[in-house]
């Protein structure tokens, strides 16, 4: 018996290579992997899985989830608001 609370099995296509995610997120692997490897910019890069040495590995869903709380309205200036 499954428990309606457990997670939907991952698909082939919710994993993201290092390559394919920088490219969904349209910046280098260079700069992605800055993002993840760099203390300056800790917390800052979206979560990644890391498998055996090397190997790094994204979920959709949290690109999806990291794109999203970096989205900012535009700010109104003061003759906008009259």
């Amino acid at each position: 018996m499954t428990s309606s609370n457990a997670p939907a099995p991952l698909r082939a296509n919710d994993l993201l290579t290092e390559v394919e995610a920088a490219a969904l997120l349209r910046v280098k692997p260079d700069t992605l992997r800055a993002w993840r490897t760099r203390k300056r910019l800790a917390g800052k890069a979206p979560p990644y899985i890391q498998r055996g040495q090397g190997r790094v590995l994204y979920l959709r869903a949290d690109l999806d989830a990291w794109l999203r709380a970096g989205r900012r309205e535009p700010r109104t200036t003061t003759e906008e608001r009259r």
